[in-house]
């Protein structure tokens, strides 16, 4: 709906523009599994007499576009050339910016196989040439804007040969804004969809898939004589006993929950390092660390029951 407007820069700096090669995408068939949704979507609002029946601003706040990332050769070429396209439809095939992107086009199409093994070897690579390709073209376009005479446009900004000659080289290398990032199933479109009408819900299951993961990882192979007693709790007699007495080891602690207790957090324990098997574990640790469970035994009151 911006462009409707003639709004063809950037509304945030940090993010695609409704003018990019990220607004286009090739649609999938209907019947497809896919849950990606591929789509330009936008929104018209219109009386039945076909005047509209809420401001340009209004329109523009509730106008939706989907923007697509390429995650294959395929589908960057396909959005590069159907941004050149649009580019030549609203500017003229002639202009500067169109003739610049349908070369540059034209020059990944002919070292395409360069292009394919770097979106192998990197999900995002896709994504960061078409940013580029975005980020001069709205340099271009706001220099346009600016200047009072055509004369005075900085038409350099354009040479895309640049950016062809550092990915046939291995040079190129940009980081995408923060905005690009993987979203969960559960974000995407396809989660949205309500039951229809003679049909199931296939995604209603969903959220039971999409818990998370428990934050627990066990200790299978703890030294024997680290276990707990029969009877001993870890509770009542090591949770927060004695921290200064705990055993150095690794340039940090001996953690007393995994290799007492048996189990610890997968994440964010500060003793994570010392999360070894009973057979990386050193004889003067074991030492120590032995010297540490008897000092807890004795403050609970267990050590007496275990003596006998």
């Amino acid at each position: 709906m911006n462009m409707w407007a003639g709004i063809f820069t950037r509304i945030q700096k940090s993010e695609p523009g409704p003018f990019s090669p990220f607004s286009f995408s090739e649609e999938t068939a209907l019947s497809t599994n896919s849950k990606k949704d591929r789509s330009l979507l936008l929104e018209i609002y219109s009386s039945t007499k076909g005047g509209l029946i809420k401001s340009i601003d209004d329109v523009k706040t509730s106008a939706k576009t989907t923007v697509t990332v390429p995650q294959d050769f395929h589908s960057f070429l396909y959005q590069l050339k159907a941004f050149t396209f649009a580019v030549g439809f609203v500017f003229g095939e002639d202009s500067i910016l169109a003739t610049k992107l349908l070369d540059f086009v034209e020059k990944v199409d002919k070292n395409s196989i360069i292009y394919k093994n770097r979106i192998a070897a990197e999900n995002t690579f896709a994504a960061k040439i078409l940013w580029s390709v975005d980020c001069f073209t709205q340099l271009f376009l706001e220099d346009c804007r600016k200047c009072l005479d055509r004369e005075d446009v900085n038409q350099r900004v354009i040479d895309f040969d640049g950016l062809n000659l550092d990915v046939l080289l291995y040079r190129f290398q940009m980081d995408l804004p923060s905005i690009f990032h993987k979203l969960d199933d559960s974000d995407g479109p396809a989660a949205k969809k309500g039951k229809r009408k003679g049909g199931s819900n296939e995604n209603e299951e969903e959220p039971k898939n999409n818990q998370k993961k428990p934050n627990k990882i066990i200790n299978d192979d703890q030294v024997e004589e680290f276990k707990m007693a029969e009877g001993e709790t870890w509770e009542e007699t090591f949770q927060g006993k004695f921290p200064e007495k705990r055993v150095k080891w690794m340039g940090t602690y001996a953690c007393p929950r995994y290799h007492t207790k048996g189990e610890c957090y997968a994440r964010g324990c500060k003793y994570a390092k010392t999360h070894l098997p009973a057979s990386a574990v050193p004889q003067e640790v074991k030492t120590d660390y032995l010297g540490y469970m008897a000092c807890c035994r004795r403050t609970a009151g267990t050590a007496q029951r275990i003596s006998k």
